[in-house]
Parts: C-alpha cells; sequence; structure tokens
C-alpha cells in the first residue's frame, strides 16, 4: 500500500507536561502520574485525556516513551503527544519507540529534546486504516504483557500477605496462644508453631542479619568468562519484582558492570537508588542470564528463596535502605550495609512450610513473566517491519499466531 513521508508535526501535537505538587499525589487516585520514563503515582485528576503519549524531555531517559490509553496526568519532566485526526495515537506512539533517542538528543550534561527534532523526524505514514491495524496488532502484545504485569502484582501481594501474616503480625502464634486453630492452615503446619512468647518474638524464634539466611555477591564473572549471548539485568530494566526492555548482549557490547552471575532463587536488590524498589526474584534457567553490579545477589542459604525475598524487599526495608544511601544524583548503599539488614529468623522447618505455602504463587509469577519477554521479543521483532510496510498485517498475525 502506498504510505506518505510526512514530518512528525504534520502527524502529531506536542502537549506541555506540568509540574503536580507532591500534596496532590494520592495513592487512591484514578489517574496515573507519568514522569521522566517512569510512573510516579497517582493523581485525583487528570492533565489530559486519552489516548496520549508520555515523552520523556530531559534526563537521561530523553526520549523514552510510555502510552496511556485513559486520562492520565504528565509531569513536567516528559510531554504530552497525540495524533492528530484522523491518525492514531497508538501507532504514533509505536512509532516513536522506534527512534534512536540519541539521534534526537541534543545537549551534554543534562540531554533534552526539545520540540524542533521530534517535529523534524520523518515519518512513513500508511493510512489511518492501517495505522489501526497495526497499533491494534501490537498493541494485543502489550496488553497482554500488561495484562501478565498486573497480575504478578496481584499474586505477589498475596503471597505478601501471607509473609506479614506468620512472620510480622505472628497470627499463628497468636492463635494457638489463645487456644484457637490458626485460620486457613492444616494442623500439620500448625503444630510448627509455639503457642507462647519470649519478649516481642515468638518462643524459639530471635533476631538475627541477612547473612543468616543468605550469601550476598558469591559469584562474579570476568570480562573473559560471560557467557557468548545473555540477557542483562540492569537497575533500570528492573521495577518492584519485574523485569522489562530485557537486553540480549555479546561480551563485545556488554557495560563494565554486566558481571553479576545468577543462579535459580536469587534475589537481585539495587544498591543504587535502593527506595526506588528495583529488585527481582531470579527463577528457570539462568545460564544465559547476567546482572549489573548495582546489584546486591541474595542466594539463599538453606533453599528458601521466598522467604529471602519477601524479607528484605518490603517497603520498610527498601526505606530503611534509602535513608542509609549518600551520594550525588545516585545515592547507594554498600554490600556492608545490605548485609547487616536485620530480619526475624524463624526455624528452618517453618521457613520450609513457607516456601511449599508460596511456592506455586512464585511459579506462576515466573511463567507470566517468561511469556511476557517471549511477547516483548516478538513484539520487537515485528515493530519495524510493520512501520515501514516491509511485513503487511495479514502476515504479521499469522506469525504471532505460530508463535503464541
Amino acid at each position: 500500500m502506498t504510505r506518505a513521508n510526512v514530518q512528525f508535526g504534520e502527524v502529531a501535537e506536542i502537549l506541555p507536561g506540568r509540574y503536580l505538587p507532591a500534596e496532590r499525589y494520592d495513592p487512591l487516585g484514578d489517574f496515573t502520574i507519568f514522569g521522566s520514563n517512569t510512573i510516579m503515582g497517582r493523581a485525583r485528576e487528570p492533565l489530559y485525556g486519552g489516548p496520549v503519549i508520555s515523552f520523556a524531555r530531559v534526563g537521561s531517559n530523553a526520549g523514552a516513551v510510555m502510552f496511556s490509553a485513559a486520562p492520565c496526568w504528565i509531569n513536567n519532566n516528559a510531554a504530552g503527544i497525540r495524533a492528530r485526526p484522523p491518525n492514531d495515537t497508538r501507532f504514533i506512539y509505536y512509532f516513536l519507540r522506534g527512534v534512536d533517542p540519541l539521534s534526537i538528543r541534543q545537549g551534554s550534561g543534562q540531554p533534552f529534546v526539545p520540540n524542533s527534532a521530534l517535529n523534524a523526524l520523518h515519518v512513513c505514514l500508511p493510512s489511518p486504516a492501517e495505522q489501526r491495524a497495526i497499533a491494534s496488532i501490537l498493541g494485543a502484545l502489550d496488553d497482554k504483557i500488561d495484562f501478565n504485569r498486573r497480575m504478578n502484582e496481584t499474586l505477589e501481594a498475596m503471597a505478601r500477605a501471607l509473609f506479614k501474616s506468620w512472620f510480622i503480625d505472628f497470627d499463628p502464634v497468636r492463635a494457638k496462644a489463645e487456644g484457637r486453630q490458626p485460620a486457613g492452615m492444616d494442623a500439620e503446619t500448625a503444630a510448627l508453631f509455639p503457642s507462647e512468647f519470649e519478649g516481642e518474638l515468638p518462643k524459639g524464634w530471635r533476631w538475627g542479619t541477612l547473612t543468616d539466611l543468605a550469601r550476598v555477591n558469591e559469584l562474579t564473572y570476568g570480562a573473559s568468562t560471560l557467557p557468548p549471548l545473555f540477557s542483562y539485568l540492569d537497575i533500570s530494566t528492573v521495577m518492584r519484582g519485574h523485569a522489562s526492555d530485557v537486553q540480549v548482549l555479546t561480551p563485545a557490547a556488554a557495560p563494565s558492570r554486566a558481571r553479576r552471575m545468577l543462579r535459580p532463587g536469587d534475589t537481585l536488590l539495587s544498591m543504587v537508588r535502593p527506595d526506588r524498589g528495583a529488585y527481582f526474584l531470579v527463577t528457570g534457567r539462568t545460564d544465559d542470564l547476567v546482572a549489573s553490579t548495582g546489584f546486591a545477589v541474595l542466594t539463599p542459604k538453606e533453599g528458601d528463596r521466598e522467604f529471602v525475598y519477601l524479607s528484605f524487599t518490603s517497603n520498610d526495608v527498601l526505606k530503611g535502605l534509602g535513608r542509609s544511601a549518600d551520594g550525588g544524583a545516585y545515592p547507594a548503599v554498600n554490600q556492608g550495609i545490605v548485609e547487616r539488614l536485620s530480619a526475624v529468623v524463624p526455624p528452618t522447618t517453618i521457613r520450609k512450610a513457607f516456601s511449599r505455602s508460596t511456592g506455586a504463587i512464585f511459579d506462576r509469577i515466573a511463567a507470566c513473566d517468561r511469556e511476557s519477554r517471549t511477547l516483548a521479543a516478538l513484539r520487537d521483532a515485528l515493530l519495524p517491519k510493520l512501520m515501514s510496510g516491509e511485513l503487511h498485517v495479514q502476515n504479521a498475525e499469522a506469525l504471532i499466531e505460530e508463535a503464541t
């Protein structure tokens, strides 16, 4: 089909972001607040109706994009972008995903993307109907990835609720102390818990540190021992148990910080800006997986991955690490601070029982995450071919059906 070669400014409008004071953030608000390639929180009111694109204007993420089908707020370090009728906004979003941010950034100390650089981009523009078809195909993949992400958030919240009940509120111990059967627990598991306290902890439990439960940064690759091709987990690609936009690299193309060797059951915990919440539970095969040295890699000593992961990725732990961090733009903690993190240490039998109770939840999370990475790789392979016209919509649909 014939395509027109036009400038970006002819098919899309750029909308200014606006600063939102912290007192107007609301965790229960209906509207997402987009910042520079990150979701900053929730608001009670939107700045723009959907669909709209959030475009990072300044900083190391300048040129990155996020899409919102719903009304949202776009902060002042980003801009909103919307297609001019009759063009399709989601198609424009995928066009921008295919633009190399370095090609439109200006400035060195604080990179930024001016409106003039955006408006001068050349777009190989299909008809509005074909735009919608392309956006529908790629959007269906992204929608499934987003569904998996929200499913994983729900599953992890279930595991955290059980962790809180057992190891923070001590509900099974309190129930037995009152002569009650612990709610939702079989008799064999209930028998593992004591029925009295010694001070603030259940009898037989103690306070310890992370090193009682896990080893930190045990294995490291050298420059000459990296796998010939590997998936690289960087701090910027990990957020609250979820990994996205994972790069596949060769040793020659890898940054010098790509050194952490991983094993199934490891927990990744960012030492840089730790209160941001960059943590991840490693599952499945790991021979082609490498993490940044910006992470602390926690390897459970007794295989109780679920207990270690949930013990050291809670909001309280992350806030505490944030208070201990020092540095300028990228405050960080050292390995020693991570190793001294305190934790309740119950008997091994109870930790193993917790793993049995939550293991299936984390296996399901891992399955969703693997599916999402497959879908993302398929989307990224199809995107440039669909946008250029090399691949027709009907052929892309057949490839997706075959792959999924």
